[in-house]
């Protein structure tokens, strides 16, 4: 099933487990800690692709001599390197999450809600770079989608302090 066709109407938590093939999130306590890597390092892997493509873009611009773009493309492959460090090193959260022998389902909604939207800004920033950009803002989306990162991650971060 292709991320477009999974169905709205499941769980946060099972939305993100057909994505992540083996993803339990953090119910299951002997796997929280596996979970949450697992979880990163597929939403690191997508930025890595895209991370790639505009390796790729800047090589195809060197080649054609179209190098006013290249300082752009430069500062968005910095940005997304600081955005896959930030999320490679995002704390787990504290070892009450981790340690927790259960705690209600719903207190973890939340946090289930924000690792899918990263998963899903993943995505969305594959395929603004994919996008037809008539008006030439592609940069531009990227950047914003990059800003978005930042400000997920920082509410992510406080998300987990705050699971009892």
């Amino acid at each position: 099933m292709s991320h477009e066709q999974t169905p709205k109407n499941l769980s946060w938590l099972d939305r993100l487990a057909v994505h992540i093939p083996g993803y339990g999130g953090y119910l299951d306590r002997a796997n929280r800690r596996a979970d949450d890597r697992m979880l990163r390092e597929a939403v690191s892997s997508r930025l890595g692709l895209a991370r790639g493509r505009i390796e790729d873009t800047i090589r195809q611009c060197i080649d054609r001599g179209a190098l006013s773009e290249i300082s752009a493309l430069e500062r968005l492959q910095i940005h997304i390197d600081r955005v896959i460090e930030r999320i490679r090193s995002a704390g787990s959260g504290t070892d009450e999450l981790w340690q927790a022998k259960h705690f209600e389902v719903g207190a973890v909604d939340p946090l289930h809600a924000l690792d899918l939207s990263l998963f899903d800004l993943a995505d969305k920033l594959l395929a603004d770079q994919d996008d037809f950009d008539p008006g030439h803002n592609r940069l531009a989306k990227i950047e914003a989608d990059l800003a978005e990162f930042d400000r997920k991650l920082d509410e992510r971060a406080m998300t987990l302090q705050n699971i009892r």
